[in-house]
């Protein structure tokens, strides 16, 4: 397997964490442990031993996997036609990255930088494909993923919290209170997403045009 082919695996931890963490936080508001019993519970649910790992990594992956990849990019970067980042990687990426020179850029392509949305992301995820093995590209697509499938969990999570919160009757002001945390997490990782997108999609073109230099 490559180093790109891994990055989806190693995320899968983070993922399973940030599941632990939600689980934990409404397990406290319900009332079900207490700040003292974080300690235990953590560890009990992390023990290779314990059945609730494995359910915890299994679920991440349906989760995560209810949304598909262009409803993700939807979700992150809130544009219903065209949401990859690929899709403005000569219109709008770079011409935002001061490390791009765009002569250098255009002599890659004869002169002529693709235009369109389609001709773009084409474009564009054909240099990737010659250098997803290089670090930068594979670190900061690493954290892209890793955001993108955060943002997922978190919207799939808000309508989960509900049901569970009012099917055991819990006070409503707490039920609110976990919902708007989930939806500030929402707009800050979308956030932090789109900055790690628009970064790996520009530092692609930043390896293209050292190596077209070369």
């Amino acid at each position: 397997m490559t180093k790109a082919g891994t990055i989806k695996s190693t995320n899968r931890y983070w993922l399973v964490g940030y599941l632990l963490i939600n689980f934990l936080f409404f397990a406290l508001l319900c009332g079900f442990i207490d700040f003292s019993q974080w300690n235990v519970a953590i560890t009990k649910v992390l023990s290779p031993k314990s059945a609730a790992s494995l359910f915890l990594y299994v679920l991440s992956i349906i989760l995560e996997g209810i949304f598909s990849s262009d409803l993700k990019a939807v979700l992150v970067f809130w544009k219903i036609k065209n949401p990859l980042p690929g899709s403005r990687a000569f219109t709008d990426v770079a011409s935002k990255d001061p490390r791009i020179d765009f002569e250098a850029l255009k002599r890659i392509y004869s002169g002529k930088l693709p235009a369109t949305p389609q001709e773009q992301n084409t474009a564009w995820y054909s240099l990737y494909k010659k250098y997803a093995e290089n670090k930068v590209v594979l670190e900061s697509h690493r954290w892209f993923l890793l955001m993108r499938d955060m943002v997922a969990l978190t919207v799939v999570l808000i309508p989960i919290n509900i049901i569970g919160y009012l099917i055991l009757c819990i006070d409503i002001k707490i039920m609110y209170f976990h919902i708007l945390v989930l939806m500030g997490l929402y707009f800050l990782i979308s956030q932090a997403s789109r900055n790690y997108g628009n970064r790996f999609v520009a530092n692609v073109l930043v390896e293209a045009i050292s190596k077209s230099g070369n």
